[in-house]
């Protein structure tokens, strides 16, 4: 019995290693730029029930409506994150266009977030960057100028 566990063993770290040169491990990640565009867009997916609430909250004295926030428009992008694999508290910064009607938008906003190990989710800063004019036919929205 023990001999069949002891080759069991070697087996497994055989092919372990196989596995590992094989795939021509190099001790880097192995995630192309693509793959980091698509990690940030899942991070920001992840982030925007908390990100559309801030963009409500900042907005409603401004607008009559709600603005609208999407990962998938090419101007949503992680600027940092901070926190290394050991931390338990991960610092995600966000910049993003939110946008009224057929996608017309309204500004540039920044927002940092805190992540615990935990999940916990807590924006820490909201910065209103730019303003965006609207076109005539979306100023009836306006309740007052936005800064």
């Amino acid at each position: 019995m023990k001999k069949l566990l002891s080759t069991a063993l070697i087996l497994v770290i055989i092919a372990t290693g196989v596995t590992v040169y094989a795939l021509g491990y190099t001790g880097k990640s192995p995630v192309s730029s693509d793959d980091s565009e698509r990690l940030d867009k899942i991070v920001i997916t992840l982030l925007i029930p908390k990100i559309q609430k801030s963009v409500d909250d900042f907005y409603e004295p401004y607008l009559s409506i709600e603005p609208t926030v999407a990962a998938y428009l090419g101007d949503s992008k992680i600027t940092s994150i901070a926190g290394d694999a050991g931390s338990s508290i991960y610092t995600v910064t966000v910049e993003l266009e939110p946008y009224v009607g057929p996608h017309v938008s309204i500004g540039r906003d920044k927002m940092i977030f805190e992540i615990s190990a935990d999940g916990t989710v807590n924006m820490k800063k909201y910065e209103h960057l730019k303003s965006y004019d609207l076109p005539q036919n979306l100023q009836s929205l306006i309740k007052k100028p936005l800064p």
